[in-house]
């Protein structure tokens, strides 16, 4: 896949002037990827925590796995990434951190009102909601009227199973090769989306794998 997952480099965090000792006592409450939010810092990753709290309320991704995704997105220097199933904002909080690096932006779809406007409030609090869109519907309508032109560097779907096939050739003519589609739950939900696993897994146009994280990651490369 030509990704190397780097260690989580101390070097940016140091270079804010945090001495070694505060560094000590950071790093027992929080992860580096965790400090690296550095726009407020702490109250970003206390906010995440919080998030991580309702995981199974909101059916969120694992830490491991957004962290995952947020190291891919950056390693891979994606600038226009697109998620389907926003739900509470946590997975589009590491994507929208991770394109604050790249310079890119996020569209990310939800179909309950409710859901979308406490993710508003989260991108908000968390300093992305400058360049997340959001869009609220239908996702397989959203996806169909995407403008021809709408291309895409990186897709993340984790929302209804079943429709996850729909959503893989809805965005597969937007997807630019060398491009990725993310989804997770493949896993945990293997019987719901194994219509779509054998769909892409036999299409000669990518190179899928499925990851053992948490719920399970399947991971496509488009290859042409």
């Amino acid at each position: 896949y030509g990704i190397i997952m780097p260690h989580y480099s101390l070097s940016i965090i140091r270079g804010r002037g945090i001495d070694d000792t505060a560094m000590q006592h950071l790093l027992k409450r929080y992860s580096p990827t965790q400090l690296l939010f550095v726009d407020g810092w702490i109250g970003k990753g206390a906010i995440l925590k919080e998030l991580e709290k309702t995981q199974k309320e909101f059916w969120n991704i694992s830490r491991t796995t957004a962290e995952f995704l947020y190291n891919l997105v950056v390693d891979s220097k994606s600038k226009s990434v697109i998620e389907v199933g926003t739900s509470n904002g946590y997975s589009g909080i590491w994507l929208g951190k991770a394109l604050k690096k790249t310079g890119g932006k996020l569209t990310t779809i939800e179909f309950y009102d409710k859901r979308l406007d406490i993710a508003k409030e989260n991108f908000a609090k968390c300093g992305v909601a400058d360049i997340i869109d959001t869009k609220k519907g239908d996702a397989a309508t959203i996806l169909e009227y995407l403008p021809e032109d709408f291309e895409v560097d990186f897709a993340f779907i984790d929302a209804n199973k079943a429709q996850y096939i729909k959503f893989f050739h809805l965005i597969a003519p937007h997807l630019k090769v060398g491009g990725y589609i993310a989804c997770d739950n493949v896993l945990s939900h293997a019987a719901k989306v194994q219509t779509f696993i054998d769909d892409i897994n036999a299409n000669p146009d990518y190179e899928n794998v499925v990851l053992p994280l948490p719920a399970g990651l399947s991971l496509a490369k488009k290859l042409k």
